[in-house]
């Protein structure tokens, strides 16, 4: 009766052993990734100095265009999605942002566009945090990645 299984349990082992080196090949997603995305900074009132400026149903209006700035998004995964070091976006609304080459280009009328946001401020955040000592000099504070959900609140804030 124990025939099958020790068969089956070598078969096992010399298939992981005939298998591991292609295994092993397989690269890991990177961890220090980066990537292009579009942000406010911090956001179009304060950067434009026009207090008039409002919400009007995430239209991308003609207002906003110079509010808009390129920015590197750094401490990636290399997975494609919005993951890395200090946030890991969960999008409660529209698709996850994904990009094959980390271009994270969407102006405020795309849902991804808040995900890419929130990528980018909660790392800006976590990297300041983290570069005045804490994990290093300091007892750590919050180091590591936070789930960050995206949602519509339907108001202008």
């Amino acid at each position: 009766m124990r025939r099958p299984t020790i068969i089956a349990f070598a078969l096992c082992v010399i298939a992981s052993l005939v298998l591991a080196p292609a295994i092993s090949a397989v690269k890991p997603p990177s961890t220090s990734s980066t990537g292009l995305g579009t942000v406010f900074f911090p956001n179009p009132v304060a950067d434009l100095q026009n207090q008039s400026l409002t919400d009007q149903k995430d239209a991308d209006y003609a207002a906003l265009q110079p509010a808009y700035h390129q920015v590197t998004l750094t401490n990636l995964n290399g997975s494609g999605y919005l993951v890395g070091d200090w946030a890991n976006i969960r999008a409660e609304t529209g698709k996850p942002a994904y990009s094959a080459t980390n271009q994270f280009l969407y102006h405020r009328n795309d849902d991804r566009f808040e995900q890419v946001m929130a990528y980018y401020w909660a790392t800006e955040a976590q990297k300041y945090i983290q570069g005045l000592g804490f994990g290093s000099t300091f007892r750590a504070i919050n180091k590591e990645s936070q789930d960050i959900r995206t949602g519509q609140i339907g108001i202008d804030n």
